[in-house]
């Protein structure tokens, strides 16, 4: 399919706020202007069907493959809404479509694994399996099931501890896959009745208590998230079966509810079961990160840019401890790196421009601040443009970036603040005294309230009930 890049990253705004309608109002739109352009059929046929609206989506995708039956990827989309209907036999006519049309979607492979796989035809499971990793390195599902599949063939050395576990997924996988699915779409009520369908017909497997831990956390419900955990664990000590997910699992879970240590003693668990999974030195350090162990963040995030050179966020997030340590050349070469693998995200280019403002390398840092608001003026790109501006004693054009930052965002206190402070470098004290004000009306308690207040008094006298 090729779609218009615009309407593309319109659409992924929109879902990443939850705003389905609005996507849905825009194909609509696409559609009745351009009914010859199949293309936003099949976008509407998936959208459909994280909706779980099938007969719609099906009959998007009919109307589109009709349209252009030689596109693998409205086979894939409609092997996709069959699988999730359990239509399997449909669903593996069309993904075979699909590969026969050279489908460069790893979906499309992950899917023939999963039919395979139930049809104990796990040879060629684990080539489509592997199929789909060389598509997406990403691709953990495929890498899971692809291990299943060895598991019961008995043939992975690597695995031959966990073969006493041999049927850990069979007629359940389904209900797996689609709860999995319904999470990643947030449909986290029908993932957990996909779950339970699971744990019905595999009662003594860890990775369904664990799925329904993910899933009862995401609705709050801790304490009985808690209890799934601890239970998945106790099921998975003695093949030690996905023990390391289910630890990580568990660790993610410590950290949201702020419970650090039990956090990174889990997390180490993880570790010493399985020391080359990145994610599990990421977790740790990002909860290092969170109490302030710097030190022992940078050691992880090491450990983790060792496993995979070419995850732009470890070296962003090392950056950000090396950043709070004042380390600002080894914080500037991991921005830079970060920015080399992500050109287009604009976090990294500001976070360098603060290690250049702290340098007082002002030219450099406003040209990273520049840089990064290029595509998308920010209230944070423009507050750093105004303290960059305040510092080159540049003080009109400071005070138009702050004041653009405040129409953007006028609810954050600190940037009338440091407003204030550049009109105090202008000698428009009248000025100062309203951005002060202003910051106190926002924020009454914060721990700096009498140094603004001092500011005032210092300014006009101005006196202040306690």
């Amino acid at each position: 399919m090729q779609i218009d890049k615009n309407l593309t990253e319109e659409m992924n705004k929109l879902l990443v706020k939850g705003n389905i309608d609005k996507v849905l109002q825009l194909l609509n739109e696409r559609i009745n202007n351009d009914a010859d352009n199949p293309d936003y059929l099949g976008l509407r046929a998936m959208v459909y069907s994280t909706q779980t609206k099938y007969n719609l989506a099906l009959k998007d995708i009919k109307k589109a493959i009709e349209q252009n039956p030689q596109d693998s990827e409205f086979y894939t989309i409609s092997g996709e809404i069959y699988f999730r209907q359990e239509e399997y036999n449909l669903a593996l006519k069309d993904f075979l479509k699909a590969k026969e049309l050279k489908s460069e979607n790893s979906d499309t492979y992950h899917y023939l694994g999963l039919i395979y796989m139930d049809q104990y035809e796990y040879a060629l499971a684990i080539e489509n399996f592997d199929k789909a990793i060389s598509l997406d390195s990403k691709n953990k599902l495929s890498s899971f099931f692809k291990d299943e599949c060895y598991v019961k063939m008995k043939k992975n050395e690597h695995l031959q501890q966990k073969t006493l576990e041999t049927e850990q997924i069979t007629k359940g996988f389904p209900y797996l896959d689609r709860g999995m699915f319904y999470v990643e779409n947030n449909k986290i009520d029908l993932a957990i009745k996909d779950f339970i369908k699971y744990i019905q017909v595999e009662p003594k497997k860890a990775i369904g208590y664990f799925w329904l831990a993910v899933t009862h956390h995401k609705q709050n419900k801790n304490i009985s998230a808690l209890s799934y955990f601890n239970k998945s664990i106790k099921l998975s000590e003695t093949t030690k079966y996905y023990l390391d997910v289910i630890y990580h699992g568990r660790g993610k879970f410590f950290t949201d509810i702020k419970q650090y240590n039990a956090a990174i003693n889990d997390f180490t668990k993880a570790i010493n079961l399985n020391n080359n999974n990145e994610d599990f030195y990421i977790s740790r350090a990002n909860t290092y990160m969170i109490i302030k162990n710097y030190v022992a963040a940078i050691k992880d995030f090491d450990k983790a840019i060792e496993i995979n050179k070419d995850n732009d966020h470890s070296f962003y997030r090392r950056g950000l401890a090396n950043f709070e340590l004042d380390d600002y050349d080894k914080a500037i070469k991991d921005f830079s790196k970060a920015i080399e693998l992500n050109p287009c995200y604009s976090d990294y280019l500001i976070w360098r421009a603060k290690c250049y403002f702290e340098q007082e390398k002002y030219d450099l840092a406003l040209k990273d601040i520049e840089k990064a608001s290029e595509d998308n003026i920010s209230t944070v790109s423009c507050f750093w443009k105004g303290m960059i501006y305040r510092e080159k004693a540049e003080y009109e054009s400071a005070i138009q970036e702050f004041s653009q930052a405040i129409i953007l965002d006028p609810y954050v206190e600190e940037i009338y603040v440091e407003r204030g402070y550049t009109y105090l470098n202008m000698n428009r004290g009248n000025l100062a005294i309203e951005d002060f004000e202003k910051a106190i009306s926002l924020n009454p308690q914060t721990e700096v309230l009498d140094l603004y207040k001092k500011i005032l008094i210092d300014i006009q006298h101005i006196s202040f009930d306690n």
